[in-house]
């Protein structure tokens, strides 16, 4: 029978809510369950953090996983020093400052998974265990494998979004090998993770994530990070109408096509728009709630429409997550620059957002992050 853990038992996505100590949130769970592998073949615990491992391409992942540097990473996050270990403030943990958050992030808001232990005596199930005890250690040297791995397919990409930094015109993608060399992970980690640039761009890639499932491994998760532009209804129906699909994470950051446009560049707003709307049907037929998020990343030219998308994703009955935009951009971040967007008026239009969410039958997140980015703008003395 499977137990979801709880919050006294081990770390839900990116850190164990709710457990105070010393004042604070318990640190950021990553260096002691995920691991980031780029296209380049550089490790860390996640896309966000600085701090290089090594590289998967020279060293195997076993040795990296109790690299000195990955060492230092969980010997400095777990003193709450997360500017010394390389991390951007502005992720979903942090919320815009180098301060340990007051109040653990909502789960969803970190777009990651709550980890299932099915109490099975599997390697999994031990696994998950051996983690959250070297968790609770704050132990840096592990015995434990990693319960997340994340891997960034390629660099290139068909969108050319504002505020992606990645140079999409550059070939730089992981083989297909060291993808398929990591498969022994499959009987120890909850979760596999692919995103890009696009990952679909990828001649091979279908096919991969196709054969990276195994009926030996039924707690195995597999989930694609995408824009959804390569996803018409024949090839969805490929990949999710089968014993265990994989989860898509579709990035849309806007409703209208004019604002699509002008955030991504590109004229694949009517294509994604169908992908989400096939997800949303095969999901009905599933019978399942979970295989498929929209992500919106917020900002000054979307804002406006921020009421639309929660209305859409109602009518399709699939989650929606707003994440706030990050990166020093004077013209739309107003999470960073108080004169983009008048605060009084942003944290009022909010709160009739928020509570508008609560009547729907689906999941929206975002709101506690957003609130929580705004405060830190306001009390930069604070950070």
């Amino acid at each position: 029978m499977s137990s979801p853990i709880s919050p006294s038992d081990v770390a839900r996505g990116a850190c164990l809510p709710q457990r105070p100590a010393e004042g604070s949130v318990s640190p950021c769970l990553h260096p002691w369950s995920n691991v980031w592998i780029n296209a380049a073949g550089w490790v860390s615990c996640c896309p966000q953090n600085r701090m290089r491992w090594g590289n998967i391409r020279e060293t195997p992942l076993e040795q990296l996983w109790n690299s000195n540097p990955a060492q230092r990473v969980r010997r400095l996050i777990a003193g709450g020093v997360y500017q010394a270990a390389g991390c951007d403030r502005e992720c979903p943990f942090l919320r815009g400052s180098f301060r340990p958050p007051e109040q653990a992030p909502p789960v969803a808001e970190l777009i990651n998974p709550e980890f299932v232990d099915p109490m099975d005596g599997s390697a999994y199930s031990n696994n998950l265990k051996a983690m959250d005890s070297a968790y609770r250690q704050r132990q840096e040297i592990l015995t434990s494998q990693p319960i997340f791995v994340d891997l960034q397919t390629t660099v290139r990409c068909n969108s050319d979004c504002f505020m992606c930094q990645q140079p999409h015109g550059d070939d730089m993608s992981l083989p297909v090998e060291t993808m398929e060399s990591l498969s022994p992970y499959r009987a120890t980690a909850g979760f596999f993770r692919w995103q890009g640039g696009e990952s679909f761009i990828r001649k091979d890639f279908v096919t991969f994530l196709e054969r990276f499932d195994h009926p030996a491994h039924p707690h195995l998760r597999r989930l694609v990070i995408s824009n959804g532009s390569f996803l018409g209804r024949k090839l969805l129906e490929r990949l999710v109408l089968v014993d265990r699909p994989p989860s898509f994470l579709i990035s849309m950051d806007a409703v209208s096509e004019p604002v699509y446009q002008k955030i991504r560049r590109t004229l694949n707003h009517g294509k994604v728009l169908a992908c989400l709307e096939s997800l949303a049907h095969l999901q009905n037929v599933l019978g399942r709630r979970d295989l498929v998020t929209w992500n919106y990343v917020v900002m000054k030219s979307n804002f406006a429409e921020m009421e639309q998308a929660m209305d859409l994703a109602e009518q399709w009955q699939i989650h929606l997550n707003f994440a706030p935009l990050q990166g020093f951009y004077a013209d739309e971040n107003f999470f960073l620059f108080p004169w983009i967007i008048n605060n009084e008026k942003y944290f009022s239009h909010i709160e009739i957002m928020e509570n508008r969410a609560k009547k729907y039958r689906i999941k929206i997140s975002g709101f506690s992050g957003m609130r929580q980015r705004l405060w830190n703008r306001e009390h930069p003395g604070e950070n």
